[in-house]
Order: structure tokens, then sequence, then C-alpha cells
């Protein structure tokens, strides 16, 4: 099989955005989990991967994505 790219997403649920100058963006909660996504994913598709994670069935859930790249 061909070997698909993949890039570190951090996913974090509730907490807020930390912006310092020196240091980057941080969050003040710990992550729920770091998973490997295929370059190419859409946004649509991020979407659905994450909405089973924190959404019950028929249960309406804004999800709003962040981005930072390149990670550190």
């Amino acid at each position: 099989s061909k070997y698909m790219a993949t890039v570190p997403i951090i996913f974090y649920l509730g907490g807020n955005i930390i912006r310092d100058p020196d240091q980057g963006v941080s969050y003040d909660a710990e992550p729920k989990g770091i998973y490997g996504v295929q370059l190419g994913t859409t946004l649509s598709n991020l979407e659905d991967m994450f909405m089973s994670k924190v959404a019950c069935y028929s249960e309406s859930v804004q999800l709003n994505f962040k981005c930072r790249y390149p990670y550190r």
C-alpha cells in the first residue's frame, strides 16, 4: 500500500487559548487526544471525525477549529 503523509492534530475540548509573545500559543487545558490525520483531509472530514467524540446522537454542537502550522 502507498504511504500517506500525516500531520498531528491535537484535540482540545473546553479551556482557553493563551497567547504569549515569547512562548507562542498554548492552552489552559490538557489535550483530549493527538491524532495522525492524512494530508489533504478536508475540514468537513475533520469535523465528522471529531463530532462523534464530543456529541451524542442528534445533539447540536458547534466545533471551532483553530489552526497553527507549523506545529511545535
